[in-house]
């Protein structure tokens, strides 16, 4: 295990000799070391020892993000798995349509679910179209599409900073709230993305700083380890008091205050590829 700074200074044979060897130790070793090297480079690899886990320096060489071994951590988030079928009409609360995904739908907007083609040829999207609409929001009313990663996929997380990632298209521009919470559903995070072109796909990421805490709930093995919500309408039940943005809360928040609504008319559209969770700062590319 070596670190080093890799400039080789003019120096007797021998000596050269030994700082050549330090340096290829250092490349063959990945900088291991329990304290982080002390000269740096963008792109630069680092194995913490004291932590075991391999980090690689940020563009700009001001800090150490977790290196992205290339493979999300959910299931089907590529939308590629339909094993029920792939289209449902009008499914009901709670029922699972594409492997591992479900609507939750508390108001009376109803709606069709498909497989279909993707923002382009090769890629699967999850298609959400509204056939009877609600324009109305009730304080008890919400719509979302739901996801859930299994208890042994998360507990990785717990204090480590992660990236949730996917490509979509919705109806209505303004914001439209992401949600995760715990299995004991007493902590939630809420992030705000901005849709700026309705029914055109777009790239959103955000990364939890800080990664999952340590209180609450949480469920590590078999089971439901985290929800992941995308909210598509939401009454003021579940805006709390309102939710705050981009920070663990204590309790079961979905929206903030600016969530709009997608389903005020029949025959919106909204879709979703390319879903992924990835330890680190950067978005995975393997799936």
């Amino acid at each position: 295990m070596s670190t080093h700074d890799y400039v080789l200074s003019n120096q007797v044979g021998s000596d050269a000799r030994v700082d050549l060897n330090l340096l290829f130790q250092a490349i063959v070793s990945q900088n291991s070391s329990a304290t982080e090297p002390a000269t740096t480079y963008p792109y630069m690899i680092w194995m913490d020892t004291s932590t075991n886990t391999l980090k690689m320096r940020n563009a700009a060489n001001t800090s150490w993000g977790y290196h992205n071994k290339g493979y999300p951590i959910n299931y089907n988030g590529n939308m590629q798995i339909a094993q029920a079928g792939t289209s449902f009409a009008a499914p009901a609360s709670l029922a699972y349509d594409i492997d591992g995904w479900q609507n939750v739908n508390t108001s009376a907007a109803v709606l069709t679910v498909d497989q279909v083609t993707g923002s382009v040829s090769g890629k699967y999207a999850r298609q959400v179209t509204i056939t009877t609409a609600d324009a109305s929001v009730a304080a008890g009313d919400i719509l979302t599409d739901s996801h859930i990663v299994e208890g042994y996929d998360i507990s990785q997380l717990v204090g480590k900073d992660f990236t949730v990632s996917f490509t979509a298209k919705f109806p209505v521009t303004g914001i439209h709230c992401v949600t995760l919470r715990n299995y004991g559903i007493n902590r939630s995070y809420v992030h705000e993305i901005n849709c700026v072109a309705a029914n055109t796909y777009a790239d959103y990421s955000f990364t939890v700083v800080g990664g999952l805490p340590s209180t609450g709930t949480w469920a590590y093995t078999n089971g439901i380890g985290l929800y992941f919500n995308m909210q598509h309408m939401a009454g003021t039940t579940f805006t709390g008091t309102p939710a705050t943005a981009d920070t663990w809360m204590t309790g079961n928040y979905m929206t903030t205050a600016n969530q709009v609504n997608d389903c005020a008319t029949i025959g919106n559209v909204w879709a979703m590829e390319e879903f992924r969770i990835d330890l680190g700062t950067v978005k995975g590319t393997e799936w």
